[in-house]
């Protein structure tokens, strides 16, 4: 009995995968009343700064999406496949946590999912151009908050900073600053990439 390696060199089996945003999150993992309690801010509703908290509140997302890869909130991606061989090709980290996965176009007759290993099979001697669309991301802000609080935690860190211009003491010599702490709270959830 062979085993099958965890991870290929790239030119065992040539692979390549793609994630288009085609809908963002309807909802940001963060109130604007629990952002401003975060950022010991206090003002009436409707103040014009909403919109600029809502602003950081989103941007914040988005760095600890890209940082960790992961779709913090529910959301839906074209995810483009193209693979030559057999094997295993693992879905973009942006598909995860995955909600559902639905063949669009392509040679999808040749693919299995297989959502526990966050992968997509395909059959030996397929060579294979397809696309498929991904739900992706936890289902509401009470969901990641009761499963990955320290994502929400990261947010929430990030989104005072924003605010406050900065006012914190932050990780100098990061490529973009960002307030101590951040890198505990998405440390267990960072992307890592082996030689």
């Amino acid at each position: 009995m062979s085993a099958t390696p965890f991870v290929w060199a790239p030119w065992a089996r040539p692979w390549s995968v793609a994630s288009v945003l085609v809908e963002g999150p309807t909802e940001e993992p963060l109130t604007l009343d629990q952002a401003k309690l975060r950022a010991g801010f206090e003002w009436a509703p409707g103040d014009e700064r909403d919109t600029l908290l809502r602003g950081f509140i989103k941007a914040a997302r988005q760095k600890v999406e890209h940082d960790t890869g992961l779709a913090l909130l529910t959301q839906t991606r074209d995810i483009f496949v193209a693979a030559t061989s057999n094997g295993l090709v693992p879905l973009p980290w942006q598909a995860m946590p995955v909600q559902s996965l639905t063949a669009i176009e392509g040679s999808v007759g040749f693919f299995t999912q297989d959502l526990v290993q966050r992968a997509l099979h395909f059959e030996e001697g397929a060579t294979l151009a397809a696309m498929w669309r991904v739900v992706a991301g936890w289902p509401s802000p009470a969901v990641l908050e009761a499963e990955a609080p320290m994502l929400t935690q990261a947010v929430g860190l990030l989104t005072a900073h924003y605010a406050t211009l900065g006012r914190d003491l932050a990780l100098l010599g990061a490529a973009v600053p960002v307030p101590h702490g951040y890198d505990a709270c998405i440390d267990a959830y960072r992307v890592v990439w082996l030689p």
